[in-house]
């Protein structure tokens, strides 16, 4: 990525982009053109202060719509030791993934200038790294929640399919296809953990002896016991919540 921006910014389309910059920017008149301003960017000799400001003035043209074209890649040099700080520190989260993490970075990194409140903001690179890396591990955060509830509802409807096999005749009196179970058995048992909802449909579906199903399940019976009456409280508010909502709403 880094190697494609500096050739952007040697193509003449961004040098005359680059003038245009200089137009509506005062602070960019000093660089004869782009990669002028990166060298100066990236160097550890120049006061933070300057530095701020001339991102500020790359954060207004991109808000503003002007010469866009060259602030992305000028911005995205710049702040590019401190991006890259950020990729190195946080590549251990995405094993295996590291195109994930690329992506991740830079659609935060994008979302965070577009919206970048230039009038609170006093120090402009500092407050982009920094942020994009707490958007990138609050999104890694979101796709894990995401990732293991996604599991766990696999694991449950797997249980309920594998049952549905033994109550689909009786349940297809009623006028509900095999499917139709799956998914409304799913949806009921949905507050439970697997081996939970697995013991509530053995036994009250299937009306097999909690201890039975405990033992299959690698339980003793005690354990058994207090896990299905916890189930059974827990769905019992789970109904009595719904009700209420209901009731309200009408």
């Amino acid at each position: 990525m880094h190697e494609g921006l500096g050739t952007s910014l040697r193509a003449a389309q961004a040098k005359r982009a680059f003038d245009e910059a200089k137009l509506h920017q005062a602070c960019l008149a000093a660089f004869e053109g782009p990669e002028a301003l990166v060298s100066y960017l990236v160097s550890p000799d120049v006061p933070a202060d300057e530095k701020n400001g001339l991102y500020t003035g790359l954060v207004r043209l991109v808000q503003g719509h002007v010469a866009s074209e060259v602030a992305w890649p000028l911005l995205w040099l710049g702040l590019w030791p401190g991006l890259d700080a950020v990729y190195q520190r946080r590549l251990k989260y995405f094993a295996g993934a590291a195109d994930e993490l690329s992506s991740t970075m830079a659609t935060a990194f994008t979302a965070l200038v577009k919206r970048l409140n230039l009038d609170t903001t006093h120090r402009v690179a500092a407050t982009l790294v920094r942020s994009t890396e707490r958007d990138v591990m609050d999104a890694w955060r979101r796709a894990r929640t995401e990732d293991a509830r996604y599991s766990r509802y696999r694991e449950r409807e797997e249980a309920v399919a594998a049952e549905a096999v033994v109550l689909s005749p009786a349940l297809s009196e009623v006028g509900l296809s095999v499917r139709m179970q799956v998914e409304s058995l799913a949806k009921w048992l949905h507050p439970l953990a697997p081996m939970d909802a697995k013991l509530v449909l053995s036994v009250l579906l299937l009306d097999e002896e909690q201890s039975a199903v405990g033992a299959r399940l690698g339980l003793t019976p005690a354990v058994a016991r207090k896990r299905f009456q916890r189930a059974l409280l827990r769905l019992r508010r789970e109904m009595e919540a719904a009700e209420d909502s209901d009731d309200t709403a009408a």
